[in-house]
């Protein structure tokens, strides 16, 4: 999208700004300055091709506003508008004309790339071997655990076998 000085300045104000009267102000003059700038292919990549007006969410974005601008008077006859001048530029039979297709064409199937996967199975994978590698982790963890207590239970078990020895040597003899 094109872009001025002044359109940037006035991002970053509407940025820094909270939702006010002060900060609608702001988004219409930047608005105002955005619609000058933008090229043909600017307004095509704008364009809902099912609605076949531009897609509102784009543009509040492209000005770091939210959708409720739209909801105001004055943004929706500059909508009606923008909408207009793509109408009367024929961008609008731009777009929808490469989705019309004669009966001689045929739709051409996507062509398999040899070494790709699946996205769908790759993220799988990538799950898997993360859900692996904590599982190895927790099981190192729990080794650990095992020989420590196992050495617990070591030297307990060589202070009974001196207890029982004491216990021997001190019971008295009939």
């Amino acid at each position: 999208m094109a872009t001025s000085v002044e359109l940037e300045v006035l991002k970053e104000n509407i940025r820094k700004l909270p939702a006010s009267p002060k900060r609608g102000d702001m988004v219409y003059e930047a608005l105002r300055v955005w619609i000058p700038l933008q090229t043909d292919e600017d307004w095509l990549r704008l364009i809902n091709v099912k609605s076949k007006k531009l897609n509102q969410r784009e543009i509040a974005a492209e000005l770091c506003a939210t959708d409720n601008i739209w909801k105001r008077e004055r943004f929706r006859i500059l909508l009606d508008e923008m909408n207009d001048d793509v109408i009367a530029k024929g961008l609008l039979n731009k777009t929808i004309a490469p989705s019309v297709r004669s009966d001689s064409e045929i739709p051409l199937k996507p062509e398999a790339v040899p070494n790709t996967e699946n996205p769908m199975k790759q993220l799988e994978e990538a799950k898997l071997k993360a859900k692996l590698l904590r599982t190895e982790g927790k099981l190192q963890q729990a080794n650990l655990r095992i020989r420590k207590l196992e050495a617990e239970l070591k030297k307990y078990t060589e202070l009974s076998e001196l207890n029982r020895a004491l216990e021997q040597l001190t019971r008295p003899r009939r």
